[in-house]
Order: structure tokens, then sequence, then C-alpha cells
């Protein structure tokens, strides 16, 4: 028997009137394209198994959200436990806990305590006569109004008082005393500069008809019937 093999060929018979003895033969090329074949279609199916395999495990991990997220153990202190039942334990006997003798102590305290001062607010003493002497009275004028002229000449360093006047609604400002004629003349003149006509006044008599130097030259003029 004699196998004929011939360029493109792949058909040899060794007895041409019998088909079932006729033999396959494959060339080098031919082998090496059904193995390439092979490892492709392997290599395809492998893959749309992949696909279909991670798809199915996306539908059942969205279907059961617990599935993705595994299992969660709560982890218990049993320290922390047992110390927040002790300090409310200890809270509670604290809180009805009482001292001997507070609510006694407590109770005597409150009404042995002495009455605070009293906060109403007296109205201002009425001013008294002033010492005996020679002044000069700048104003006649209500208690509050007095009562600021006089700060105002002290400010001043004008030596200011008050005293009554002549009715109860009434107080005189008066400068003195003085000492001297000098000094009652200085008074006067910054007392001018400053805008009042001050006149001169003695007590306890009174009013002065005129100055007691009303014969030296120069001397400050007087007025009569004022308060």
């Amino acid at each position: 028997m004699r196998s004929v093999l011939g360029a493109g060929q792949g058909w040899s018979h060794h007895h041409p009137g019998d088909p079932r003895l006729a033999t396959f033969t494959l060339t080098t090329g031919q082998l090496v394209a059904c193995t390439f074949a092979v490892v492709l279609a392997l290599g395809v199916l492998g893959g749309g198994a992949y696909v279909i395999g991670r798809h199915a495990a996306e539908v059942s991990s969205k279907a059961d959200p617990r599935a993705s997220r595994g299992d969660q153990v709560l982890l218990v202190d049993p320290a922390a436990n047992s110390l927040s039942s002790s300090s409310s334990r200890s809270g509670k006997s604290l809180s009805s806990f009482k001292a001997p003798g507070f609510s006694s102590l407590s109770s005597s305290t409150a009404t042995s305590l002495p009455a605070g001062p009293s906060t109403s607010l007296s109205p201002p003493a009425a001013p008294t006569a002033p010492p005996d002497g020679l002044y000069l009275q700048v104003a006649a004028l209500p208690l509050r109004a007095a009562q600021s002229l006089q700060e105002r000449l002290v400010q001043q360093h004008l030596p200011a008082t008050i005293a009554p006047g002549p009715d109860p609604a009434t107080f005189r400002v008066l400068v003195g005393p003085a000492s001297g004629r000098d000094e009652l003349e200085t008074w006067s003149r910054d007392l001018r500069a400053a805008g009042f006509e001050p006149f001169p006044r003695r007590y306890p008599s009174g009013e002065l008809s005129a100055p007691p130097w009303s014969s030296d030259s120069g001397s400050p003029s007087t007025s009569t019937g004022r308060e």
C-alpha cells in the first residue's frame, strides 16, 4: 500500500474503489489553525462564563444588602455597664442623702437675718442759718437751683453756702463769711465778673443798708429791698 501526498492534497486512497479505507491527513498549517481555533473558542466561553457569574453576584447582592455588609458584631463593654450602673446608684444615694441639722440650720439662719437698711430716699435736710458774720448774697432760689449754684461757686473756689430764705420755698445762696474787707471785695469782684450782682448781708441781723466800707472811695455799691 502506498500513500501519495501532494501539495494542497489531504486525501490519499489505498484502495480507490473502497471509500471506507480513506485516510484524512493534516498538514502542519492546518494543525496550527485548528489548535488556535480551539483555544479561541475556550477563551470566549471562559469570558462569557465570568461575565455571567459576576452579573449574577451583583444581582444577588442588590437583592439582599445584608449579604454585602457581612455579619456585624456588636461589642459590649461589661466594665462600662458596671460603671454606669454604679454611678447611677451613687447619684441616687447622694440625692437622697441629707446632712443632719441642715434644714434646721437654714431655717434658723433665714429667720435670724436682720432687716437690711431702708432703700427709700429721704428728702434733703433743710439748710440752717449760717454762722454769724459778713456774707455776700448771690441769689435767692428754690432748693434744687440753690444747691446747683452753690456747687458751681464752690468749683470756682468761693466759700458758698445755703441759708433759709424769706419763705419756706426760697433759699439764699451766700458767699462767706469774710474775714475782712479785702476778702469781701475780692469775692464781690469775682462774682460780678461771673455775671452776678452780689450784695453784703450780715448774719444774724440781716441785710446791710450799706457795707462797712461805704464811706471809703472805690467800694462796691449796694442796693436795698432784696430778699
